[in-house]
């Protein structure tokens, strides 16, 4: 009995203790089961957080927008604290960009470390270089209730990092994302944020290559819209250019040349406009002003009084001492371009912004200065106005010296016409005086008183033939100097002797009209190395001149004096003097003053420019109005001749 009941009593305690074990079974069991549980509705809860992320990247807005909520949502799935994303970004923006998000209740020295840590982290991860410039950015916060953490499990594991780089087909790195949770990630919190990077990598990838490609093809129709206004803006130019040369150049008179320069560039490239011109004497003068607005009409009218003068520093001052354009972008002092305050204000008056001037150059000489003001259409000019300027000013320059020969060419014809005609005049008279005479020889009985007649009616005839020789002697002058085949025999002469003779030739004309005849030589003996008799033509048409155009009473004085190694003549008048305006064309051929037109021929003095330059001399001229004029040339003196004693040798010993 007692046997069976210890028997019974183990059979109980074994199968109390297989009951244990099913039951130890059924708990282990049933907490797997919950753990699974756990772990499938975490996966569900992760997957559900990767399909919203994933509809986020397919409707990716913004880096700004869109990467910040991706990150509220990665820390709905994973515990983390701190989110940092490390995006490198190319273009106008080149450099590393920080996105930073943060569980609320984050410090600022916290965050500031997070950032250390992650620019260091990334410069290990690509190197420094790519950190060349970090912007960094605040991402949204945590939304409320979101949870920022969940237990820690029981095996003690600490916080960790994570740093996953942004990368697609084993192509360059452009970025990272390090996160830092509350506690060490599992291997289902890595998946998951690694299939979260791999997802936004993919997607800033699609986007930086759509960008790419759009940022080309937006830059290809940059490139043709430029092509085409550029395009455009040459058909205007070349348009420009050929209606300005054609206006330029469809007159050769001189003064509808220059009003047509300035109104080619009113209004298409100015709205005020004007040229400064170098006349012929030296002098600057503003010929006219042209205006787009008719209301600013008054103020171009006074800015026309403001002409360049002789050591302004304006921008058409400038130009025309230099010969180089001169451009003002943006007008920020009207004193700077202005000449005096009066100058200045008028400027501002006149609402000038921008200001260019361009020099007009034809055969190496500086015409003038052309000047475009830019007002009321607030453009502001740029070197490639001032390139359309200067183009504009190269042709209005050849217009306006076709113009100037065209005129001047006109004025020599002129010229040459009125001495045809006045030699053909003279050559009458003579002719007629020599016909006549000749009739009333043939007329005249014979006897003493026919040969007493005869030698003064045939004096008068020599006398106009003589005439007739000297005019044609001047004309054939001219033509041998104006063919460069003048020649002259130098010899040497003292010039005491010429002088005296030039003076006896023209003293009865001098005395015909009561003048003083007057010389001043230097007391030592000067030779020059000369063709005596052009000389003597040279003082004969200076001091015939003196003589024509002295009053009565007055006196004539030639003097020489010695200059370095030449000697300087001179012959002075007190007659009535040259205004400033003739004294450019005295030696002009066929140039006459007004006053005394009919006086002459025009010859005499232009033929002395020839013949002292033959001589290697120059000649000019100095005038006084009221006060008389002075004459000078010059002839290169001869070189002194020492005497020397010669002594006979001695004969024998």
């Amino acid at each position: 009995m007692s046997a069976r009941s210890g028997k019974k009593r183990q059979q109980s305690s074994a199968e109390r203790n297989e009951e244990r074990v099913r039951e130890e079974t059924r708990q282990e069991e049933r907490a797997r089961a919950k753990e699974e549980a756990v772990e499938v509705e975490r996966s569900h809860g992760r997957l559900q957080h990767l399909y919203e992320i994933s509809k986020l990247l397919t409707r990716f807005d913004s880096v700004e927008r869109t990467v910040p909520k991706i990150l509220a949502l990665l820390t709905e799935a994973v515990p983390l604290r701190i989110a940092i994303l490390m995006l490198e970004e190319r273009g106008v923006r080149a450099g590393t960009r920080a996105i930073l998000w943060h569980a609320e209740g984050m410090s600022a020295a916290r965050l500031r470390a997070a950032k250390a840590h992650a620019k260091m982290a990334y410069g290990y991860l690509v190197g420094p270089a790519a950190l060349s410039r970090v912007e960094e950015e605040a991402g949204e916060s945590m939304l409320p209730g979101a949870s920022t953490a969940r237990p820690p499990p029981e095996d003690g594991r600490k916080d960790g990092f994570v740093l996953l780089p942004l990368v697609v087909d084993h192509r360059r790195i452009f970025g990272a994302l390090l996160v830092e949770s509350a506690i060490r990630l599992d291997e289902a919190d890595l998946a998951f944020v690694n299939a979260v990077v791999n997802q936004l990598a993919i997607a800033l990838d699609r986007i930086a290559v759509v960008a790419a490609r759009q940022a080309e093809a937006e830059a290809g129709r940059a490139a043709a819209e430029r092509a085409a206004i550029e395009a455009q803006r040459d058909e205007q130019t070349q348009r420009f250019l050929a209606e300005t040369s054609a206006l330029l150049f469809s007159s050769l008179e001189y003064g509808k040349t220059h009003g047509a320069v300035i109104r080619a560039a009113v209004p298409l490239l100015a709205d005020m406009c004007y040229i400064d011109e170098v006349a012929e004497d030296g002098q600057i003068q503003r010929l006219e002003v042209a205006t787009a607005d008719p209301t600013k009409q008054h103020l171009a009218d006074r800015i026309r009084q403001f002409p360049p003068g002789p050591g302004w520093q304006t921008p058409p001052s400038q130009v025309l001492r230099s010969g180089e354009s001169v451009l003002i972008a943006e007008v920020s002092s009207f004193e700077a371009i202005a000449q005096d305050q009066a100058h200045a204000e008028l400027l501002k008056e006149a609402g000038v912004q921008s200001m260019m001037s361009v020099p007009l150059v034809a055969r190496g000489r500086t015409l003038g200065a052309l000047t475009f003001l830019a007002a009321e259409s607030g453009r502001r000019y740029s070197s490639d106005d001032l390139d359309l300027a200067e183009e504009v000013g190269r042709r209005a320059a050849l217009a306006i010296d076709n113009a100037r020969l065209y005129e001047q060419a006109q004025r020599a014809i002129h010229a040459r016409q009125d001495m045809l005609a006045i030699v053909s005049h003279d050559l009458k008279n003579l002719l007629g005086v020599i016909l006549m005479r000749s009739a009333l020889l043939l007329k005249t009985p014979a006897g003493e008183e026919l040969r007493l007649g005869s030698r003064r009616v045939v004096e008068k005839i020599r006398r106009s033939a003589e005439r007739m020789k000297r005019l044609i002697e001047d004309l054939l002058d001219l033509a041998s100097i104006e063919a460069g085949r003048l020649t002259v025999e130098k010899k040497r002469h003292p010039i005491a002797p010429l002088v005296q003779e030039a003076l006896e030739l023209l003293e009865p004309m001098a005395v015909q009209k009561n003048l003083r005849l007057e010389r001043e030589l230097p007391s030592e003996r000067l030779d020059i190395d000369c063709d005596r008799e052009r000389v003597l033509q040279v003082f004969g048409n200076l001091i015939g001149n003196a003589i024509k155009f002295t009053p009565e009473g007055g006196t004539i004085k030639v003097r020489a004096e010695m200059r370095g190694d030449e000697t300087r003549f001179s012959v002075a008048d007190t007659g009535p003097g040259i205004r400033p305006d003739d004294l450019p064309h005295v030696f002009d051929r066929y140039w006459q003053a007004k006053k005394t037109a009919r006086l002459g021929t025009g010859l005499g003095l232009s033929i002395a420019e020839g013949l002292v330059e033959a001589h290697g001399g120059r000649i000019w001229v100095e005038s006084t109005p009221g006060r008389g004029s002075t004459f000078f040339f010059t002839i290169p003196t001869a070189p002194r001749v020492e005497e020397w004693r010669h002594e006979p040798a001695p004969h024998g010993p």
